[in-house]
């Protein structure tokens, strides 16, 4: 290895000295250029330790004070420096008392305070606008949150109490106030809400300025303005204060009630009627709530205290009804339990979940599933737990396993597995929710497994996997829809169009059934059909696709129209079938259709051809037409012709009836029956 030379002109014999100032060397004049280079590492702990580099005696002066005095610490740029931009970070505040020198080059000396205590804002502040501001309104400042910004160095700040950042809070007189970097530490999480924590703070911040009436009148002020929230919190304090005033309590249960949480607010007017059991206002109240939740007896009970008869005859109307349509489940008379569920709910019971699942299980079990549906969203919901504990286990039992037929019905197979098997849980006894939880098992699993088949193009097999979800729940609209796309995948258009139809039937909204069955439409040739489904799907949808499908199958009806017109005969207005489509489109228009399959050739056919003439002239709503079986085979193979001549009926697209051709006076009467 090279020796290491030494500079020319260089003292010789100085390798100890060499090696004694490469360790400990003089100690250069500190340049303060940044604000990383005297930043000060203060850990996680809160606690402020000196950082590795090597200060000056000056510097570990003001560090020492730093640390003691636990105060803002600015760094000064040398003279003729240019200072950099400030770089926000979070720590806990540090204020020094050195003097600071702004960006105009003039030292200042301010010593900055430590902040104060949240709880001396308070006492500051006046007003009680002040104090729902501080404790209701800003709940990202409660919870330690706010909006971040973010820095140059990658740190973030929050808009908090520093400086002038502090949305006005505290004027800095144009200074930058900097704290150093520190790791984010990690907010542990509480073990209650913070609202909850703070609450024991604005009690005591109030409760040194209002009385308990004070803060029920202030309570009773935001109630009148529609503030529930802000009403609450007074009402809680009123009750801090002084527990054993039975109003205080009601009115609670009233803002609890404006919030929705109506079984909360039953707990509250039991406590109140506890303190003082002549309270008339509680009893009312407490009836009415039992009023919406469906509970007549209980209802009936408290309103007997208040003598109000209109509240009696309200609560013993929902009674009568609730027990007439338990009467007609028993008897499965789905029409009368349907009746006397919406009485119920229109006698009060507005926000009764079991009320509105009896209301939903008729309207099921009448396959009205689109109502149901929509009946479901319309219903009130509540916790699990809270729900079995008001309403019992065998109760909240039935309102889920309703719930899960639906979602079922709907194709949302998760949240009705997840329905059904809490209600099995709540209640391991009921006989229905443990056959609705299998049925949904089932049916989820073959839906699953079709859909597996049918990615893998193998149409026929994931056609079968759904069929056997439909034998379990024949009626579910997601299926049919599903095995009608494996039907389209193999041609079969007249099934395709059944399995779309039934769907539509039981979702009038099935807006992907209808598209499917407009498609399959225009594959036979129905286009009266496929233009009516198309206009729906503009109407909900509006679509350059659809309006194309509708301009096409219009031209070509047009077509069909003036082709059927220029093959009627002259005299007799009986239609001439030339060609297969010609045929299918006649079957599938509306109205009654009465076709002759005859061979020219024959005297039989010829002497029905002149009877029906006369049918035509005598019913002229009602279309005859007829095929020569010579000249068009093909036509007569799938409508399974047996005998020559023969007479079919059709109306409305499907097939009716088979008819002798020497039954005249029989074809007549079918056709008085069914003509249209």
């Amino acid at each position: 290895m090279a020796e290491e030379k030494m500079p020319a002109g260089g003292p010789s014999g100085c390798s100890l000295k060499h090696i004694y100032g490469s360790f400990f060397r003089r100690r250069a004049p500190r340049v303060r250029r940044s604000v990383s280079s005297t930043s000060v590492n203060i850990p996680i702990d809160g606690t402020a330790r000196p950082t590795t580099k090597r200060r000056s005696y000056s510097d570990v002066s003001s560090r020492n004070a730093v640390t003691k005095a636990n105060l803002d610490y600015t760094p000064i740029p040398e003279e003729g420096e240019r200072p950099l931009p400030v770089v926000p970070v979070v720590v806990k505040q540090i204020v020094s008392s050195k003097p600071i020198q702004n960006q105009n080059g003039t030292n200042k000396s301010k010593v900055n305070r430590p902040q104060q205590p949240r709880k001396a804002a308070v006492q500051n502040g006046t007003g009680i606008s002040f104090d729902l501001d501080s404790f209701v309104s800003d709940p990202q400042r409660t919870n330690g949150g706010g909006k971040f910004v973010r820095a140059s160095s990658s740190n973030v700040m929050l808009f908090g109490e520093l400086g002038n950042l502090g949305g006005g809070r505290r004027q800095s007189g144009g200074n930058n106030y900097l704290t150093t970097p520190t790791p984010p530490t990690p907010k542990p999480k509480p073990s209650r809400p913070e609202s909850l924590n703070q609450k024991p703070t604005l009690c005591r911040a109030l409760s040194k300025r209002y009385t308990a009436d004070e803060l029920k009148e202030k309570g009773n002020e935001e109630y009148r303005n529609g503030k529930y929230t802000e009403a609450l919190m007074f009402y809680e304090q009123a009750i801090n204060t002084n527990p054993t005033k039975a109003s205080y309590y009601s009115n609670k249960a009233a803002a609890l009630t404006g919030l929705g949480q109506l079984l909360d607010a039953v707990d509250q007017c039991k406590e109140a009627i506890r303190i003082e059991p002549s309270y008339r206002k509680a009893h009312c109240r407490i009836g009415t709530l039992y009023l919406r939740l469906g509970d007549g007896e209980r209802a009936l009970k408290h309103y007997e205290h208040t003598g109000d008869e209109c509240d009696l005859k309200n609560a013993q109307n929902l009674k009568t009804h609730m027990i007439n349509y338990q009467d007609a489940r028993k008897l499965k008379d789905w029409t009368t339990m349907l009746k006397e569920s919406e009485l119920a709910i229109s006698s009060g019971a507005d926000s009764a979940p079991q009320v509105y699942a009896a209301k939903m299980e008729a309207l099921l079990r009448l396959q009205r599933y689109h109502e149901a549906e929509i009946t479901l969203i319309d219903s009130p919901t509540f916790q699990t737990e809270e729900s079995t504990k008001f309403f019992g286990p065998c109760t909240n039992s039935y309102i889920l396993t309703v719930c899960s037929e639906i979602y079922m019905s709907t194709g949302r197979f998760d949240d009705a597995i997840r329905e059904s098997k809490m209600a099995t849980q709540i209640d391991p006894g009921s006989r229905d929710a443990s056959r609705v939880a299998r049925n949904c098992k089932t049916v989820a699993l073959a839906r699953s497994k079709g859909n597996e088949l049918f990615k893998a193009s193998k149409f026929a097999e994931a056609s079968r996997a759904y069929e056997d979800g439909l034998d379990c729940d024949s009626n579910n609209s997601v299926l049919l829809f599903n095995r009608s796309a494996c039907r389209m995948m193999l041609f079969e258009w007249v099934k395709t169009i059944e399995d779309c139809t039934k769907a539509l039937n039981l979702r009038p909204s099935y807006t992907k059934a209808r598209e499917r069955r407009a498609i399959c439409y225009t594959k036979v040739k129905n286009w009266d059909a496929a233009i009516k489904d198309y206009r729906l799907l503009m109407e909900k949808c509006p679509s350059k696709e659809y309006e194309k499908a509708i301009a096409d199958s219009q031209n070509q009806l047009n077509k069909l129209r003036d082709e059927d017109a220029s093959v009627k005969d002259n005299d007799d207005g009986i239609v001439s079938i030339w060609s297969d489509d010609q045929f299918t489109s006649l079957i599938k228009s509306t109205g009654t259709l009465v076709v002759l399959f005859y061979d020219d050739n024959s005297s039989e056919g010829n002497e029905m051809t002149q009877f029906m003439k006369k049918l035509n002239t005598r019913y002229p709503s009602v279309t005859f037409a007829k095929v020569d079986i010579e000249e068009f085979p093909d036509i007569v193979k799938p409508e399974e012709v047996c005998s020559i001549p023969t007479l079919k009926i059709y109306k409305n697209g499907s097939w009716l009836k088979d008819m002798d051709d020497s039954d005249w006076d029989g074809l007549e009467r079918n056709i008085k029956s069914h003509g249209s």
